[in-house]
């Protein structure tokens, strides 16, 4: 993992012999980190005009689900993003962070067609599930 604690994990792995406190093996890998950005829901609603949308609430929600998740309005926001020229990095917000990362987007896999990719933190399966049928009702 590129957050592991090594110590931390080398610690709890440790075992004893004779006496001896022996730690697991731990190999290195040299690796390539890709540029991540957090933009959040109200910073891409805005760029796109749906900033009111944002206040509403998903209609008819299930019981158990989060009433507040609108998948409809999530899916359209990711068409948004995907047609973008840029993809995700569009939408964001801090200037220089794009600057810095724009010349990365050429070395993903898919070259300069590869715009990079979204990930979206939902509450629960039930969204999950809402969210993928959503988006497969969409363009892209």
């Amino acid at each position: 993992s590129a957050t592991l604690d090594t110590r931390t994990f080398l610690r709890y792995f440790s075992v004893k012999d004779n006496g001896k406190i022996v730690e697991p093996p731990t190999i290195h890998i040299k690796g390539f980190m890709f540029p991540v950005a957090e933009v959040y829901l109200s910073t891409i609603a805005m760029k796109c005009g749906y900033h009111k949308a944002l206040e509403a609430k998903s209609p008819g929600a299930d019981k158990g689900k989060a009433e507040n998740i609108d998948c409809q309005l999530i899916a359209r926001l990711i068409d948004d993003i995907f047609f973008a020229e840029h993809g995700p990095w569009d939408f964001v917000p801090d200037k220089q962070v794009r600057e810095e990362n724009q010349h990365k987007w050429s070395t993903a896999k898919g070259g300069l067609e590869s715009k990079g990719a979204i990930l979206v933190f939902l509450p629960g399966v039930g969204e999950i599930e809402d969210l993928i049928a959503a988006l497969r009702m969409q363009k892209s």
